[in-house]
């Protein structure tokens, strides 16, 4: 695809998705343009670098290559109107704010300076927390709820018991989301908090939150894989899923 910029179209496909080829965004008539990336501006325009140059990028002969050129160009749509960003000098409320912007260029630089101001020592942790946790309340749609506890993880202010409360959440992202934060310090987990994910495991409805589980097989300790594994494994919708069965082997494989 080095002259075009092309689309795909996400279907769901049991425990995962599977793309497929859409229409083509633009075509180049330039034969040496050779898009690279693709990015989402502040001013919610399409960013997309060209490598620009008559060899592909793949070759391994550095010396042919031209360093001397490439391009960016912006895609927008409709009329546009610029507008002054400044989120450095935000508050830290108003950067919790941000994390709603229909922006995700927006929402992910907000997410960075509260993370940095954690991590210097200088964010408001306590009402931080609080705004972030009604961020995250049933009542948003599921993409603000998740920079919420993606935020609220980065920032260093999600605690066991918020997570354990998303693991009975009505959504099965935040209850996978909740599986994924519990396990990834890759260390032994509390009786209680494998007991919950057996349970998930044996009775989640979802096969979003049973891939999450699969993968945190991978990250807690060999002892502490059997039940888990055991639990998954015994979910016969999932015999022909795409991820499902190679995940829980890939959890199990160590131990055999």
């Amino acid at each position: 695809h080095g002259h075009r910029i092309v689309r795909e179209q996400v279907e769901r496909d049991g425990s995962g998705h599977v793309a497929r080829h859409g229409p083509d965004l633009a075509l180049a008539k330039d034969h040496a343009f050779i898009g690279v990336a693709l990015m989402l501006g502040p001013d919610g325009s399409l960013y997309a670098s060209d490598w620009h140059d008559p060899q592909t990028c793949h070759h391994r002969d550095y010396e042919i290559w031209d360093r001397t050129d490439g391009r960016i160009f912006r895609v927008r749509y409709g009329d546009h109107e610029a507008r002054p960003i400044n989120l450095p000098a935000a508050t830290d409320l108003e950067l919790v704010q941000a994390l709603r912007d229909a922006n995700a260029f927006i929402a992910r630089q907000a997410q960075r300076i509260l993370q940095e101001r954690a991590a210097d020592g200088s964010l408001d942790t306590k009402k931080a927390a609080k705004a972030l946790r009604e961020l995250a309340s049933p009542t948003q749609p599921r993409t603000i709820r998740l920079r919420s506890m993606w935020t609220q993880q980065v920032c260093g202010i999600l605690g066991q018991e918020e997570l354990y409360s998303y693991l009975k959440d009505s959504d099965s992202f935040v209850r996978g989301w909740a599986v994924h934060f519990l396990t990834e310090a890759e260390s032994e987990l509390a009786p209680d908090v494998l007991n919950t994910l057996v349970d998930l495991a044996k009775e989640d409805s979802s096969a979003d939150t049973r891939r999450y589980l699969s993968a945190a097989l991978q990250r807690i300790p060999h002892e502490q894989r059997w039940s888990l594994a055991e639990a998954l494994a015994s979910r016969p919708e999932d015999i022909k899923d795409h991820n499902l069965p190679l995940m829980v082997w890939y959890g199990v494989e160590p131990l055999v």
